[in-house]
């Protein structure tokens, strides 16, 4: 498969990606703070389920994470940014921007040279 393909069906993936972090925005615009911290479910064992504000921040984080599995995998030295609790919607939207744009860099990548096994899935 010619490489054109293989940049539009990662480029397809990406736009995916990012309309899903938009609709989150969205969807988390007009949380309260009392809302975003209220305990959502105080009976779960997983403390990164236990509000809006503690399931924002394990998404923000998850998704910094994805981007550092692949540039660990190409021998880039990188970690995830710690996970910060914050205290508005906005602010976990801010966070969801700059996600976006560390994704949009991370996989800005010749994906025939790096990932020869992502053929398989494209032809």
């Amino acid at each position: 498969m010619e490489n054109s393909k293989k940049q539009n069906a990662v480029a397809a993936l990406l736009e995916e990606y990012t309309k899903a972090i938009h609709e989150l925005q969205t969807v988390i615009s007009d949380i309260t703070e009392t809302e975003l911290t209220a305990i959502a479910d105080p009976v779960t064992k997983n403390t990164e389920c236990i509000s809006i504000q503690t399931v924002l921040t394990h998404a923000v984080s998850s998704a910094y994470s994805y981007c550092v599995y692949i540039q660990n995998n190409r021998n880039i030295d990188s970690k995830r940014p710690e996970q910060k609790f914050r205290r508005s919607a906005s602010d976990y939207s801010a966070d969801l921007d700059m996600v976006i744009a560390f994704t949009n860099e991370t996989t800005h990548v010749d994906v025939e040279s790096k990932y020869p096994a992502f053929n398989i899935l494209l032809d």
